[in-house]
């Protein structure tokens, strides 16, 4: 990305020893880029954050700007690579499977300060948490023998020589106020700044302070699989373009469609990826794709083979699903999870 982020052409990627190229294998490279950022280790995302939206892991920013310390320097690697990433699918109108918080936003632009009700969204179990902390009996508090450090992470100060301070009723306040600073800001400050300074070598900040924080929050990642409007047989059919061998009213069409309508959030997803490349819809839903979803009949085999011992296939480059005219639904829904499966 150091070398083919930057500038205003639009970036496609094509892989060795593959023909296609365009949209298609742009947004798969996307979707593995994203995929691996959630997964590899040291962590970089909460795990409690709700709705799968992406907050940074707190880390001590001490330890975070070691320069000799390969493993942190790994964590602001990534979130620069984050940075650029997310600036270029902004300019390039592509979609990416990040869906980051709008407190992340929030810090990122330097818009306002977050404050202690931002932990209810980023970790509604760190919030609870403390919420019955302030409103606990102070003997019981002090029963419970809390120290200055962050929850769930006693390597982490709360403020200097933090685990020799024992949490009690007059430093209640104090206690409450730091966890939320550290756990919103003081750690995930080095994971901000990277990003953001990746970012806006690509895009000016000022440019994306005409949307909203939860704007941006779904800007890169399109429509959520869990929108059930967009699945629904009318959205379906008014959206998905049936040509070359078959009709809007052709069985086989119309089999496909009760298919997808009938899909789980995941195999949604599943779908998506292996039909488009992206493992999400644009905003809008299949109106938002462009070019549009296109089902067109694979051409039927030789005898004795026929269309139920074929697979279907795609050129996600042009959203184009080569369908052939099974025989059943049944055999259909089949051949399709499988494809899902197997991309």
């Amino acid at each position: 990305m150091n070398l083919y982020a930057a500038g205003n052409a639009l970036l496609e990627i094509e892989y060795a020893g593959e023909v296609g190229t365009g949209s298609g294998p742009t947004l798969e490279f996307y979707a593995q880029v994203a995929e691996n950022l959630r997964t590899l280790q040291p962590q970089l995302f909460r795990t409690s954050t709700p709705g799968g939206m992406l907050f940074p892991q707190p880390y001590d920013p001490h330890w975070l700007r070691r320069a000799e310390d390969q493993a942190a320097q790994q964590i602001l690697e990534r979130f620069r690579l984050l940075g650029q990433v997310v600036a270029k699918c902004i300019i390039d109108n592509r979609l990416v499977d990040v869906q980051l918080h709008p407190a992340f936003w929030r810090s990122v632009l330097g818009t306002a300060p977050l404050s202690q009700q931002w932990l209810r969204s980023v970790d509604p179990e760190l919030y609870s948490s403390l919420e019955n902390i302030r409103d606990m009996d102070g003997s019981k508090l002090e029963s419970l023998c809390i120290d200055f450090t962050m929850p769930g992470n006693s390597s982490l100060e709360l403020k200097p020589g933090g685990a020799g301070v024992s949490l009690n009723s007059s430093n209640r306040d104090e206690y409450l106020r730091h966890v939320a600073e550290v756990a919103l800001v003081e750690a995930v400050a080095p994971q901000i700044t990277a990003f953001r300074t990746a970012f806006k070598e690509l895009l000016p900040l000022e440019t994306c302070r005409i949307w909203s924080e939860q704007e941006l929050s779904f800007i890169i990642v399109g429509s959520s699989v869990q929108e059930d409007t967009f699945w629904s047989l009318d959205h379906l059919a008014a959206n998905i373009k049936a040509q070359h061998g078959y009709t809007a009213e052709s069985r086989c069409f119309k089999d496909l469609l009760n298919f997808l309508s009938s899909l789980s959030p995941e195999n949604r997803r599943n779908f998506l990826m292996f039909a488009t490349g992206a493992p999400t819809l644009p905003i809008g839903g299949f109106s938002g794709l462009k070019p549009p979803l296109t089902v067109v009949k694979k051409e039927a085999p030789s005898a004795p083979l026929t269309a139920d011992d074929f697979m279907p296939s795609v050129m996600t480059c042009a959203n184009y699903l080569k369908l052939p005219e099974y025989s059943s639904e049944e055999t259909l829904k089949q051949k399709l999870q499988l494809a899902m499966r197997e991309g």
